[in-house]
């Protein structure tokens, strides 16, 4: 009877102690990759979010201006016929 590993299951475990770290390192670099795409797809769409809150900006801005105004336009127009009230009535 012999003491220790046979030479071929010591072969067979370095080999499969090899191919598990390949393994790893292939599982690492998939990793790595998907968090690259998932960076990149955040940046873009950080990019998209911050044109949309612009565009959203410019809209409240030029409706702002146009309720101010109807709003002057308004008040010319109670201006004009309080104004023309009054004569009627002198």
């Amino acid at each position: 009877m012999s003491s220790g590993l046979n030479i071929s299951i010591y072969n067979n475990y370095q080999t499969f102690l090899s191919n598990l770290n390949k393994a790893v390192m292939q599982q690492q670099h998939a990793v790595y990759c998907s968090l690259q795409i998932v960076e990149n797809y955040r940046n873009e769409w950080l990019r998209y979010e911050k044109e949309r809150l612009s565009f959203n900006t410019l809209k409240n801005r030029n409706q702002l201006v146009i309720r101010t105004n109807e709003n002057k336009t308004e008040q010319k127009q109670n201006d004009e016929l309080s104004s023309r009230a009054q004569q009627v009535k002198l």
